[in-house]
């Protein structure tokens, strides 16, 4: 039987997990991103014994030793706000306004061209 290790985190991690293992184990998986901090780690340490790779779920094929599980009771709108139950008004209305500050953005960039 493995072990593992979980790191809450109170913003979105999938920005920055893989780097965040790198560096605390010394891992990268065959996306080779983190590949500074497993350096940086490596430096200074031994690369940890006996972390499993698992198969990323979006990517066939490819492995890394880090994934990313869900905070128990905890929702993400896709637009970077997190919500609890009863709080799904507030995520929709979040949800709008930031999808509307993007396309705005977006169409504020076209327009410059």
């Amino acid at each position: 039987m493995g072990c593992g290790f979980i790191i809450d985190t109170n913003s979105y991690s999938g920005n920055f997990e893989r780097e965040m293992c790198a560096y605390l184990t010394g891992h990268i998986g065959d996306c080779q991103v983190g590949f500074e901090e497993a350096e940086n780690y490596l430096s200074k340490y031994e690369k940890i014994k006996g972390v499993a790779q698992k198969e990323d779920k979006e990517i066939a094929g490819i492995y890394r030793p880090v994934e990313i599980i869900k905070t128990p009771g905890i929702w993400n709108n896709g637009m970077g706000f997190h919500f609890k139950k009863g709080e799904e008004e507030i995520a929709l209305k979040k949800y709008k306004q930031s999808i509307k500050e993007y396309y705005e953005s977006e169409i504020r960039k076209i327009k410059r061209k």
